[in-house]
């Protein structure tokens, strides 16, 4: 079994109202797997940079 992965792209959300929103898309493949707003996106950034560094920190 293969790795899984996504991968990042800027993407607007439309809901069924026309609203858009602008943010992040998540795909696997060509599938869109979860859209992020701006500031969700830097929010799990930095989650992400925090987790890195705890696991580099307890598993040198």
């Amino acid at each position: 079994m293969s790795r899984p992965y996504a991968t990042f792209r800027r993407y607007t959300w439309r809901d069924t109202n026309g609203r858009e929103v602008p943010g992040i898309g998540a795909y696997k493949g060509a599938k869109l797997i979860i859209h992020l707003t701006n500031d969700e996106a830097l929010k799990l950034a930095d989650q992400l940079v925090d987790l890195t560094e705890k696991q580099q920190r307890d598993d040198p």
